[in-house]
C-alpha cells in the first residue's frame, strides 16, 4: 500500500517554474481537408515537419509530447546556465529557419500535383512562449504530463489575435529569459484571456524570403494553367 506522502505526491505532482513553448503548425486542418483524397501524402508532409521541428529543438530544452500539428517543449528554470540564455534564444529563430528550408525543400523537389503537395507551401509556423509553474505528473510509470494554468495559457494562446503567418510571441514574464540581436525586433502585443485577464507579450514577425515569394508565385501560376 502506498504511503500517504507518495499518494499525495502522485495526485498533486512535483511542482517546478519552466519555461514552456509551442510550436505550432499554422493552417494543418484547412490543409488536411483540401487533401483528404491524398492522407498518406498529406500525413507525410506533416510528419516530416513536425519530425524538423523536434530535431531542432535541443537542450536546455526538452520535448514533452507532440500535440497534433504542435510540438510542447519546455526547459527546467532551475537548470539553466548564463550561456543557456542566449542558446535558447538562437534556438528559437532556428526552429523559424529549418521549418521554412523543409517546406520550400518539400515543394521544390516534388512533382506530385497531388492537393497535399500542391498546397504544401500553404502551411506556416507560429511558436508562443510562456514561463511559470507547472506541476509534472508520472502516468503510469511511463509518460510525463504536464499541467497547471501557466500551461493551460500557454496553450490558449496559440488562439490569438497576431495578424500574421509566421511569428514568434513571448509573453513578458517569459522574455527575460531571451537574449536577441537588435536585428530581431519585437513589438508589444496584448491578448485577453478569460480567466486571468490581460496579457502582456512581445512578437517577432518572421518575415517571408524571396525564396518563399518565388515558390508561392510559381504554384500561383501552376495552379491557373
Amino acid at each position: 500500500m502506498e504511503s500517504r506522502k507518495l499518494v499525495k505526491h502522485r495526485l498533486e505532482g512535483e511542482k517546478k517554474n519552466i519555461i514552456m513553448g509551442l510550436a505550432d503548425i499554422g493552417g494543418f486542418t484547412n490543409f488536411m481537408h483540401v487533401s483528404r483524397m491524398a492522407t498518406n501524402h498529406s500525413q507525410a508532409i506533416i510528419n516530416d515537419l513536425i519530425d524538423c521541428i523536434i530535431s531542432t529543438i535541443k537542450p536546455p530544452f526538452r520535448i514533452n509530447k507532440i500535440e497534433g500539428d504542435a510540438v510542447f517543449f519546455y526547459a527546467l528554470e532551475s537548470e539553466i546556465t548564463p550561456a543557456d540564455v542566449r542558446k535558447m534564444s538562437d534556438n528559437l529563430l532556428e526552429i523559424f529557419t529549418n521549418f521554412k528550408t523543409a517546406l520550400i525543400r518539400q515543394s521544390m523537389s516534388n512533382f506530385c500535383e497531388c492537393q497535399a503537395c500542391s498546397n504544401a507551401h500553404t502551411l506556416s509556423i507560429k511558436t508562443v512562449i510562456h514561463s511559470g509553474t507547472a506541476y509534472f505528473y508520472n502516468i503510469a510509470n511511463q509518460f510525463e504530463e504536464i499541467g497547471g494554468l501557466d500551461v493551460i495559457i500557454a496553450h490558449r494562446l496559440l488562439k490569438n489575435n497576431v495578424p500574421y503567418r509566421d511569428y514568434l510571441l513571448i509573453t513578458d514574464e517569459a522574455m527575460k529569459w531571451f537574449v536577441f540581436d537588435e536585428n530581431v525586433k519585437f513589438s508589444d502585443h496584448m491578448e485577453m484571456e478569460p480567466t486571468v485577464g490581460a496579457i502582456d507579450c512581445e512578437v517577432h514577425v518572421i518575415e517571408t524570403s524571396e525564396e518563399e515569394k518565388e515558390l508561392i508565385e510559381a504554384k500561383k501560376i501552376r495552379d491557373c494553367e
